[in-house]
């Protein structure tokens, strides 16, 4: 036997091995045909069309799967900027906030300033009243001195009319009487002397009297001046008052604003972790598929 007949027999051989695998083929389900190995090859036109409805039900599933993984990335950064959002917002209340402790704190200081000036113009007010009771005080006394100088003055000047009144008849008893001229020429001379006493007296306990009056006016001045600044100081306290109260208002409404964004900002964060999660999943079932069916 030559080797062309040899090799004749040989390819005879597998062409009939190459059509019982294709017979084999054929009798095999066509919808188990599919692009990703040679089995759409394998047998006719049905095995082709298997695999095209194949490829197409993956493109389809793909093309869902690629279209919920960019709703959830959407989801996921729309999430991100709502959070960012949160922390701008958060960032303009922790300002305000600032803002608003910083004034509460200025009012509760013009508060306790308010308080001092009025503890301050109280005691100014009682040392004026005091020093109005004691000019009020000197003034008495010296009211009374001069009383009890005028007293002495016109005492001594009705002793010097009795006196004068004495001389006279003693002048006209001089004759008969000269020791008793005498006499009463000295008490003359010494009742002239209280006169002139007591009139100097009178004089300096009216210059006394004069100038306590002044002080009495002047002591009246400065305790009318204590009241006003008294009662502007109670005004100013007044005022701190309502605006320290105004101020703890602010505060209690910023405190409720930004505990109801802290806790906004809580649900945007669990939001945010939600969405993340889920566009995870969502790309990782999208690179399983791909790996099972492309």
């Amino acid at each position: 036997m030559c080797s062309s007949d040899l090799f004749a027999k040989t390819a005879l051989v597998a062409t009939i091995a190459v059509a019982a695998q294709a017979i084999s083929l054929r009798s095999a389900n066509p919808s188990d045909a599919t692009f990703a190995d040679d089995s759409f090859l394998m047998g006719g036109l049905d095995d082709f069309k298997a695999a095209e409805a194949a490829r197409e039900k993956y493109v389809k599933e793909h093309m869902a799967r690629n279209i919920a993984r960019a709703k959830a990335a959407h989801v996921y950064y729309n999430a991100k900027d709502v959070a960012a959002e949160k922390v701008r917002i958060e960032g303009e209340f922790n300002v305000a906030w600032l803002k608003a402790v910083t004034v509460h704190e200025n009012a509760i200081n013009d508060h306790d300033n308010a308080k001092e000036s009025t503890i301050q113009a109280a005691n100014e007010k009682r040392l004026a009243i005091l020093a109005h009771l004691q000019a009020t005080e000197a003034a008495n006394k010296t009211d009374a001195l001069r009383e009890h100088a005028l007293a002495a003055w016109n005492a001594a000047k009705v002793r010097t009319a009795e006196a004068r009144e004495t001389e006279t008849a003693a002048e006209e008893a001089e004759r008969s009487a000269a020791a008793e001229h005498d006499r009463t020429e000295r008490e003359l001379a010494a009742r002239e002397g209280e006169e002139a006493a007591a009139d100097e007296e009178h004089k300096t306990r009216d210059s006394n009297h004069t100038a306590a009056l002044a002080t009495k006016a002047q002591a009246l001045a400065t305790e009318t001046a204590a009241k006003s600044k008294h009662e502007a100081s109670v005004k100013a306290e007044e005022a701190a008052d309502l605006a320290e109260r105004a101020a703890a208002r602010a505060r209690a409404a910023a405190f409720t604003s930004h505990r109801n964004a802290v806790e906004e900002t809580k649900a945007a964060m669990n939001e945010k972790a939600a969405a993340l999660a889920r566009a995870i999943a969502a790309s990782k079932a999208v690179r399983e598929h791909m790996q099972a069916n492309w």
